[in-house]
C-alpha cells in the first residue's frame, strides 16, 4: 500500500531548543550550521513538511533568505498560511528543483532520503543548487545497520514493514550503503554525529507500535506515527504529555552525552567535492 502524503503530514508543531521538544537535538545541531551563514545568503529545507525546522531557522536567523519545498500540496498549503516569510513550494519527487544552479549556501535534510525511491538522482539535484562551498546537513535513519533494533527485530520477522505503513520508509539503509550513495553524488563528509542510541530507538519503536495499535482500533489502513502520538497527548491529558516530556528529556540527553559515538541514526555535514 502507498503511503499518503496528502492525507498524512509532518512538522505541525514547532520546532524549540527546549530539552522536553523531540525536535531539540536536530535543530541545535543545524543552527550550528547557520553560524558560519553570512547574512543575505540562501537556505533550503528539502522536504519541509509544514515547515517547522526552516521557520525555526529563519526566526533565529531573520538576516537569511528561506525556502522549503515538500511533494504535499496538503503540507505546503498549511505551512505558506502561517507569516513566517519562507518561501515555500510543492515539489514532486519527478519534478526539478525550480532554482538555479548554486543558489543555495545551505540545504538541510531531515528525515527525508529514508521515504524517496530515487536517492543518487536527488541528491544530484541538490548538488545542483548547493553552492560550491556550502554545505548539505543531513539526518538519516539507517534502519538496515546492525547498530538499529529496526535491524534485528526484522531479523525476528518483528518489524513486518511496520516503519513503511506508517511512515512511509521505502529506504532502509546501512551507514556504509548511505556512505557510497553521498560519495557517488559527489559529497564528502566534513563532520558526523548521531543520535537515537539506546532509549531513543526503545521511544521510537514503541511509538510506532502504539501507531499500529491505534490504526487498528480506528480502522485506518494509512496512519501517520507523529500525527497519532499527538492525539494520544490530546486525548490522554495532562499525564501523557508529561510522560512524553520526560522521555524527550532523557532522549536528548543521552543525544547530547554521546552524539560522537556511532548509533544507526546519523548527522552529516557535506561538502561538494
Amino acid at each position: 500500500m502507498q503511503f499518503d502524503y496528502e492525507k498524512n503530514l509532518w512538522g505541525k508543531e514547532e520546532a524549540t531548543l527546549s530539552l522536553f521538544s523531540p525536535t531539540y537535538f536536530r535543530l541545535k545541531k543545524a543552527l550550528q550550521i547557520l553560524k558560519k551563514t553570512q547574512p543575505g545568503e540562501n537556505i533550503l529545507d528539502f522536504g519541509c513538511g509544514v515547515g517547522r525546522f526552516i521557520r525555526a531557522l529563519r526566526n533565529r536567523r531573520p538576516d537569511l533568505h528561506a525556502y522549503g519545498c515538500d511533494i504535499s500540496v496538503s503540507a505546503i498549503s498549511l505551512a505558506s498560511r502561517v507569516n513566517d516569510n519562507v518561501n515555500y513550494v510543492v515539489n514532486k519527487a519527478e519534478e526539478k528543483l525550480p532554482y538555479k544552479n548554486e543558489f543555495f549556501a545551505n540545504i538541510f535534510i531531515f528525515d527525508v532520503l529514508e521515504h524517496v525511491a530515487d536517492v543518487g538522482d536527488i541528491l544530484k539535484e541538490l548538488s545542483r543548487v548547493l553552492k560550491k562551498d556550502g554545505t548539505l546537513f543531513l539526518q538519516v535513519p539507517c534502519e538496515k545497520d546492525w547498530l538499529s533494533l529496526w535491524f534485528w527485530l526484522d531479523k525476528m520477522g518483528l518489524k513486518k514493514e511496520i516503519t513503511k505503513r506508517f511512515a512511509g520508509h521505502v529506504n532502509f539503509f546501512s551507514r556504509k550503503e548511505l556512505k557510497d550513495i553521498l560519495q557517488e553524488a559527489g559529497f564528502e563528509i566534513d563532520k558526523k554525529y548521531y543520535c537515537d542510541h539506546c532509549l531513543g530507538q526503545k521511544a521510537g519503536i514503541l511509538a510506532f507500535y502504539l501507531t499500529a495499535v491505534q490504526a487498528k482500533k480506528k480502522n485506518l489502513p494509512v496512519y501517520n506515527n507523529e500525527t497519532c502520538m499527538s492525539e494520544l497527548k490530546e486525548s490522554r491529558g495532562m499525564g501523557w504529555s508529561f510522560l512524553g516530556k520526560v522521555a524527550n528529556f532523557l532522549i536528548n540527553c543521552e543525544a547530547l552525552l554521546l552524539q560522537k559515538t556511532p548509533s544507526a541514526n546519523v548527522f552529516y555535514i557535506l561538502k561538494k567535492k
